[in-house]
């Protein structure tokens, strides 16, 4: 199963590696666009490590738990929540976010956490 809310979460994964890099677009003390534009990412290994997107990926699989074993629901009733295609685009956005990295990562671990 998979769909628009895959991709989005797909997305909001990708995102991790690179919101909490200091100097990114995302982070709180960037700079100008063009050099916020050629921050690198946190590598898959760098990025598990940083207690900020453990805190993220925590929340994130906890509400998708919880809407998954319907504690909580939204919507119409009866309707459920492809929780299945939630996690698998989170893992693939995630994982799979360096293939598609256009800045090289050749100071990419030298980045800082924010």
């Amino acid at each position: 199963m998979i769909g628009a809310s895959a991709s989005v979460s797909g997305t909001m994964a990708a995102a991790i590696r690179f919101a909490f890099v200091k100097g990114s677009f995302l982070s709180f003390n960037r700079g100008d666009a063009n050099a916020a534009a050629k921050v690198p990412a946190l590598s898959f290994a760098r990025a598990l490590r940083n207690p900020r997107v453990l805190a993220f990926l925590v929340v994130w699989f906890g509400v998708n738990l919880i809407f998954g074993i319907g504690l909580l629901a939204i919507g119409a009733d009866g309707a459920s929540v492809a929780w299945q295609a939630h996690i698998g685009g989170f893992f693939a956005g995630l994982v799979l976010f360096s293939l598609f990295d256009p800045v090289s990562r050749q100071h990419g671990d030298a980045a800082g956490a924010v």
